[in-house]
């Protein structure tokens, strides 16, 4: 890969390196629980759940189907509200009374980015188009947005495929122009939900690899919600959602559990 440098700060020096205590979180949940439904019908899909992800660390969230690590994923992306507890981006308040961000809207187009399991890209536009797409929702002048373009499919290495239909490129090709398109505002936080699901072990790691690649280049922070055991050695750390608890668990733990499964 090309070399990426952030138009914005420049790249923290724990970036790709264990964080120290006093380094600020991208992203903190406080005792974050969702409930869904009222009554006896209430459904509990996270309960009190306390993290924080740092810049330039890669985690994973683990789960089995219904844990709530879609319902957390949400919240994390400031798509949905939590019942209680509190998430905080860079330091603000992004809920409940006293919240400080005013426009989570606007908000989240500039400090987030999203990669699904599918690449949803618009078929009638290129791959540069996808992107820049996103560039023009932020309002980021023309000639801005056609150096970042550059630099970001240059990056990820499909450069060459810029005026491609989406139809014509490779799924991991495609999954490149995701990952290109949830960057380009530079956000400091990416959450990515399943997005090796569609792809063969080899264009997964890839996939995975090119997230680590991000947050130690970038200092961006990345949580990948995943069901693939196979690339869980490029994570800095593992959260596991069971039942809606979170909690975290040791990476080399997991690996060797993995490895004996």
């Amino acid at each position: 890969m090309s070399a990426l440098k952030p138009a914005g700060a420049p790249i923290p020096d724990h970036a790709g390196t264990p964080v120290s205590a006093d380094a600020m979180s991208v992203l903190e949940l406080r005792d974050v629980s969702k409930v869904y439904g009222s009554g006896d019908t209430a459904v509990a899909a996270v309960s009190n759940a306390t993290t924080a992800l740092y810049p330039g660390q890669m985690v994973a969230l683990l789960g089995p189907s219904g844990s709530g690590k879609s319902s957390l994923l949400l919240m994390a992306g400031l798509l949905e509200a939590p019942t209680s507890g509190s998430v905080l981006l860079r330091g603000q308040l992004a809920n409940g009374p006293g919240a400080s961000i005013a426009d989570p809207r606007a908000f989240r187009r500039q400090h987030i980015g999203f990669v699904f399991q599918k690449p949803n890209l618009i078929p009638f536009l290129s791959a540069a188009e996808n992107v820049q797409l996103a560039l023009e929702i932020n309002d980021v002048p023309a000639d801005q947005a056609q150096r970042r373009i550059h630099e970001l499919l240059s990056y990820l290495e499909v450069d060459h495929r810029s005026d491609n239909l989406p139809n014509k490129l490779s799924g991991g090709e495609q999954q490149r122009v995701a990952v290109a398109r949830a960057m380009a505002n530079q956000p400091p936080l990416l959450l990515a939900d399943e997005p090796t699901a569609a792809l063969d072990s080899k264009r997964g790691r890839q996939v995975m690899s090119l997230f680590k690649q991000v947050a130690r280049d970038l200092g961006a922070a990345v949580l990948v919600v995943t069901h693939d055991h196979r690339s869980l050695d490029l994570f800095d750390r593992i959260l596991q959602m069971d039942d809606g608890h979170l909690s975290e668990r040791a990476v080399t733990s997991m690996l060797n559990a993995s490895a004996t499964a």
